[in-house]
């Protein structure tokens, strides 16, 4: 698997392993155990991280780097960007343009809608 990327819609750690992972999207915030990971899978494009009680899903581009930071036990937080961030791919409190690896949409799904 490919070397982490960092990217402003997620954080991993320098040293250490991460225990817990904080989805944090538009409307709210949620922290997964990570030891409740079933499994993760995806491409640059699409990647599913499915816990015993939720899946999460992202969509963006350059994602392959988030599966190499939580293989890697170093993903601590998935940060899903304002809709005109994502839209026009600006990021940051200074509104510059970015065009890396990056989180377009987050999706938390419960297992009552996972069936």
């Amino acid at each position: 698997m490919s070397q982490s990327v960092s990217s402003p819609d997620w954080q991993v750690l320098n040293e250490g392993k991460a225990t817990m992972l904080v989805v944090q999207t538009r409307k709210d915030v949620t922290v997964f155990p990570l030891f409740r990971l079933l499994y993760s899978r995806g491409d640059n494009t699409t990647v599913t991280l499915a816990f015993d009680s939720h899946d999460v899903i992202l969509i963006g581009q350059g994602l392959a780097a988030v599966l190499a930071a939580l293989a890697a036990e170093r993903l601590i937080r998935l940060i899903e960007p304002s809709e005109n961030e994502a839209n026009f791919k600006f990021r940051g409190a200074a509104a510059n343009k970015y065009d890396g690896p990056a989180i377009d949409r987050i999706t938390v799904k419960t297992l009552s809608e996972k069936a």
